[in-house]
Formats: structure tokens, sequence, C-alpha cells
């Protein structure tokens, strides 16, 4: 698969029954409104959502929140939501914004 460019979708993907979303390199501000659709068509995926983290490099707060609402809302749905990869990056967003009980 290649690298995602500058301001280019997340990819997703429904593999072995998993709804997949790959973040982007970055994920900014300007992405939020197409990312928060990406997040809810993920919900209707009852099987579980994985969220590959790997690739990221640059995460906005705004992103992190729509993020954060998405495992609150998949938790009430019943929607199982694994994290695949790692990323600096990810885990310090997570810490600086006091998120990693949520996650």
């Amino acid at each position: 698969m290649e690298d995602k460019q500058l301001n280019q979708e997340p990819e997703t993907a429904e593999q072995n029954a998993l709804y997949e979303i790959v973040l982007n390199q970055t994920m900014s501000i300007s992405e939020a409104q197409h990312f928060k659709s990406v997040l809810q068509q993920a919900l209707t995926h009852t099987e579980g959502v994985v969220v590959k983290v790997s690739k990221l490099e640059r995460i906005d707060a705004a992103v992190m929140q729509l993020l954060l609402a998405f495992v609150q809302s998949a938790r009430e749905a019943e929607v199982g939501v694994s994290w695949d990869g790692d990323s600096d990056v990810f885990n310090r967003a997570v810490k600086l914004l006091g998120m990693g009980s949520q996650f």
C-alpha cells in the first residue's frame, strides 16, 4: 500500500469482517469534517473496527477529540475498536490531552 500524501482521505477497508481505518501521516483540522463521516460509517460495522496509527506523524487536537467521541460511541453501540501499529505521535497526543484512560 503506498503512503498517503497530505490532505488525502484516511484509507478504509473491510478485511476479515473488520472495518479498517488507516490514519494518514497528517491528520489535521482541515480533514476533520470528512474524518467524522468516516468514523460514523465505521460505527455501522458491528463486527468491529481497527484503527491503524503507524503512519501517523502529526495529529491535531480536533482529530483526537473526534477519535475520543468515536471510541465512546463505539462502546455505547457495542462495536469493538482495536488499535494497530505504534505511533509516538499518537501516544504523546493521548498523554498530553489526558485521554489515556479513554483509549
